[in-house]
């Protein structure tokens, strides 16, 4: 189920909301109850498996947790911490990952006349479909074990509570990632207030507007550069690579601020996950604002674990190529992420000297080499393979000057693309200099609630008129 489907819209949320709120004024425990079952409805809607995974990982991490506190030697809860972890990671592997291995070990078996592990690629794993949400479900389990064995917080109070925490529908599929030490208190009394409804209706009405008008609007004119591939004028590759900037950027921003909504509407405050990322004044800061609790998550789990700049040079840099190396798998199992990842890696070495300089031209370069870097790494991150992007990138460096407009309307999407190309500066606008919603007022007046109405209908009639269309984060 996806925030935007009329399934969710007319008929999930408002029922699942009337009966927490109703359930809630006779036992927490039980409305707990409610929004778990709920949850696992719209998280096994489409394929009803993926609710024995999410299941199977919450009765592990439970089970060991519960197992944990009650023992003090330190080396029987380092043995429990590890099968919360490769029971956790190797789900996640097993799903996310084995396939590509599989089958760059059969390009290799190939390459030296082994022939027997191509069968296997064919025969198993080439038709495993990954549950939508597992990454980020994953980290959250995880970072609950973790923090429970080196004492960072207590125990959930009860299976009802930390199934609800780990399937809280709102985060589930595509986060933020919230540790239980962020919710543990919020989950004893969650407050539902007027207050806390209106901020709510805000963030939930301007994500879905960001989606439905922005994110999808432009994500046509990027579909006709990254997939068809037809195209070879540079200037028109560039749109591409712009728009596809814009979309994930708004899409993004859009389930984050949706997730957060929601959230509200329950009773319950989750960390910001996303604070206006182009606005950012260099690479480093890039990270600080992009898709902040997952940075944070990998920050306090592998870097800080590695040593992070606690050690030497060679030391220090290591750990970070190690650390993007994860960040950039960890949005999928194939060779252009991890091209992204090193490449943003490059880009902070780049970025840690530029910082020493001083003045605005060492500020001005900052931010030109942030916005240069970013938009230049998104198109491996977007790319069908290392060949497509390669390309693109082609198109773009040796065919700028091809004006082939003609191309660009000579397909069945016309009206999209025209729709696409109006978009555009609206959100470049917006991405580069509007204000983020924790940066305005959220208090609902007549004409702010007037607007907020006439957005919420022209969005949901847009959204009718299209076809469905998943967060991009979903396949993440």
């Amino acid at each position: 189920m996806n925030f935007t489907s009329e399934i969710f819209l007319f008929y999930f949320l408002p029922i699942i909301l009337f009966l927490y709120y109703f359930v809630k004024q006779y036992s927490l425990k039980a409305s707990y109850a409610i929004l778990s079952i709920g949850s696992l409805v719209f998280y096994a809607w489409e394929v009803p498996y993926y609710a024995f995974i999410i299941l199977f990982s919450v009765l592990v991490d439970w089970s060991v947790v519960k197992i944990m506190v009650g023992i003090q030697s330190k080396s029987k809860r380092l043995v429990l911490l590890l099968v919360s972890l490769i029971t956790n990671i190797g789900l996640l592997s097993f799903f996310k990952y084995s396939g590509f291995f599989i089958e760059n070990f059969a390009i290799l078996g190939n390459a030296l006349g082994i022939s027997s592990i191509n069968s296997i690629n064919n025969s198993l794993f080439n038709n495993i479909i990954l549950p939508i949400g597992i990454s980020f479900y994953t980290f959250q389990t995880l970072s609950y074990t973790i923090d429970i064995y080196d004492g960072k917080v207590k125990k959930a109070r009860n299976f009802t509570e930390f199934l609800f925490y780990v399937t809280s529908f709102p985060q589930l599929v595509a986060g933020p990632i919230v540790r239980y030490s962020e919710l543990r208190s919020q989950l004893f009394n969650p407050t539902i207030t007027r207050k806390n409804i209106e901020y709510g209706l805000f963030f939930f009405i301007i994500g879905l507007s960001k989606k439905v008008l922005i994110a999808d609007s432009v994500a046509p004119l990027a579909e006709l550069v990254f997939d068809k591939a037809v195209i070879a004028s540079g200037i028109i590759n560039l749109l591409g690579v712009i728009a596809y900037t814009l979309q994930i950027y708004f899409d993004f921003s859009a389930y984050s601020d949706m997730a957060i909504g929601l959230g509200l509407f329950l009773g319950f405050r989750f960390p910001q996950n996303f604070n206006s990322p182009y606005k950012a004044s260099s690479i480093t800061d890039f990270w600080r604002r992009w898709h902040i609790t997952l940075s944070s998550w990998i920050k306090d789990y592998v870097y800080i674990k590695l040593g992070g700049n606690r050690c030497g040079v060679f030391r220090n840099n290591l750990n970070l190529i190690v650390t993007l190396v994860i960040f950039g798998f960890w949005h999928g199992a194939e060779w252009t992420f991890l091209v992204w990842g090193l490449g943003h890696g490059f880009a902070i070495f780049v970025d840690r000297y530029l910082v020493r300089g001083k003045g605005s031209v060492f500020s001005i370069l900052r931010r030109f080499w942030c916005i240069f870097a970013v938009i230049l790494l998104w198109i491996p991150f977007r790319a069908t393979n290392i060949d497509g992007a390669f390309m693109i990138l082609n198109n773009i460096i040796f065919n700028i000057s091809d004006l082939d407009y003609r191309s660009l309307f000579n397909v069945s999407s016309k009206i999209e693309i025209i729709v696409s190309l109006i978009i555009i500066p609206t959100g470049i606008l917006i991405s580069l200099f509007g204000k983020n919603l924790y940066e305005m007022k959220k208090k609902l007046s007549y004409i702010s609630s007037l607007y907020l109405t006439v957005l919420f209908l022209v969005s949901v009639l847009v959204l009718l008129s299209r076809d469905y269309t998943p967060f991009l984060y979903f396949q993440f």
